[in-house]
């Protein structure tokens, strides 16, 4: 057991970017996501090749979202291949913060598909605004109304590339971060391409949630009985929310089936 962390604030105002680039592979990882944030204010070069490695970093998306912003904010042109790779293969948490990126870094998707991991990345963040503008953190109308227009926008952008958009939606789909805002969008324009290679992936997220909506209702319903229900409210409400979001996707993927099997006939 170590007694010392490394002191981060102190590393950045001595400007030790030698010390900052070795405490991105300390032990802990808040430790390594504060030495990546870091990094991406001082913007010193030397950085670039282990901020790289970072995104790799395989215990948190914290870390590797704020690898990939302080690549963004150094602006060398090494960072944009693997930002790309992250764009195609990350969780849509951490996707959003290459998008962000590469946008930095004036990239240019090289067709299609690429545009299409670009597009549904800037929709998870769009969504995410609408959730915390549409009144669970306070309700802003203005703000809401922009976010509902760009959201809008995205949208129309990848039911027009079609069949080119698939793959990396049918991949958004079953988000590996879970992140359940870009799996209702995945749905929604899943049902309105109408692509025929969506309904297997559809199918299995209805009986994947089906199945973790009855695992939520069963440790609800267990901890209806232990706690009296004023208590059980307070410590698993939550899950009443979850179980309605998972319901929704539900419903969404079965709308989603019926429209393609709509432009089969």
């Amino acid at each position: 057991m170590r007694l010392f962390k490394p002191n981060i604030e102190k590393l950045k105002k001595r400007g030790k970017v030698d010390g900052l680039i070795k405490a991105l592979k300390d032990k802990d990882s808040n430790v390594r996501c504060d030495a990546a944030r870091v990094l991406g204010v001082i913007k010193d070069a030397r950085a670039v090749e282990p901020l790289i490695q970072a995104l790799n970093d395989r215990e948190s998306a914290d870390v590797r979202c704020n690898a990939a912003e302080a690549l963004g904010k150094i602006g060398d042109s090494r960072a944009v291949e693997p930002l790309v790779q992250v764009l195609k293969g990350g969780g849509s948490y951490v996707t959003q913060s290459a998008a962000e990126a590469l946008h930095k870094l004036c990239w240019k998707p090289r067709d299609d598909t690429e545009k299409s991991y670009y597009l549904i990345a800037k929709l998870a963040e769009a969504s995410k605004g609408l959730r915390y503008l549409g009144g669970i953190y306070g309700w802003d109308m203005e703000k809401f109304k922009f976010s509902s227009i760009i959201a809008e926008e995205l949208r129309d952008e990848l039911i027009g590339l079609g069949n080119k958009a698939v793959e990396p939606l049918i991949q958004a789909l079953w988000d590996e971060s879970n992140n359940i805002l870009i799996q209702w969008e995945a749905a929604k324009i899943l049902g309105e391409i109408g692509d025929k290679r969506a309904v297997e992936p559809l199918v299995q997220i209805l009986k994947y949630k089906t199945d973790e909506r009855e695992e939520y209702q069963d440790y609800y319903e267990r901890a209806m009985t232990k706690w009296d229900p004023e208590t059980a409210r307070l410590k698993y409400g939550h899950l009443e929310n979850e179980m309605d979001n998972i319901e929704y996707l539900r419903d969404l993927a079965k709308e989603a089936l019926q429209k393609i099997k709509a432009k089969k006939n």
